[in-house]
């Protein structure tokens, strides 16, 4: 099962029922929500609108929790999600495939951006807003960050003094399911040694 925060108490995942534990009268309600899968991970948007649920298959719910409708169902990872969260406008999810998925929650038709790199069994991820990073912990022990401002990324690869992606790097750090759009580095690269 899994437990989570809500705006009244905790939403607790019991096999395959959701439940809304309300703190103030120590009631549990049961949720009306139509899974479609078996359910193993949630969580809940800084608003406590959305509930994300992911299912063992590899697929995620969004439910609009003001009518306990779905609102969109992804796929997009090939095993059990591991963890998820969100952030103001994205969701971020893992999973037993060791890749991490952001999906645009403005652009749910979209392809996620996909980060491949990752050497064992995702177990935990978290984002920082503030900081613009992205946090995630693997089972063996290993922590990764990955900074989320696409801009300050380009500006980092630019002065490396790394020239647009090929499509086969393009392929393997950005993934297949994305359209191929190479940059152009318009500041001048860091000089070399």
């Amino acid at each position: 099962g899994e437990i989570i925060k809500s705006s009244a108490g905790y939403f607790i995942l019991d096999a395959d029922c959701f439940y809304e534990l309300n703190t103030d009268t120590q009631e549990s309600v049961k949720q009306s929500l139509v899974f479609k899968g078996m359910p193993n991970k949630i969580v809940i948007d800084n608003l406590f609108k959305t509930l994300a649920v992911g299912y063992i298959s590899g697929d995620i719910s969004l439910f609009d929790l003001s009518n306990q409708r779905e609102r969109a169902f992804l796929s997009g990872h090939d095993a059990r999600i591991s963890a998820l969260s969100f952030d103001d406008e994205r969701l971020f999810s893992a999973s037993f495939d060791k890749t991490v998925s952001i999906w645009d929650l403005n652009n749910l038709q979209s392809f996620p951006v996909k980060l491949y790199d990752q050497s064992s069994f995702i177990t935990h991820l978290t984002t920082d807003e503030k900081a613009q990073r992205l946090v995630i912990g693997e089972v063996n022990g290993i922590l990764k960050y990955y900074d989320l401002n696409q801009e300050k990324l380009k500006n980092l690869l630019c002065q490396s003094s790394i020239e647009p992606l090929s499509r086969e790097a393009w392929s393997k750090y950005v993934g297949d399911d994305r359209p191929y759009l190479p940059y152009h580095c318009e500041i001048d690269p860091l000089p070399q040694d």
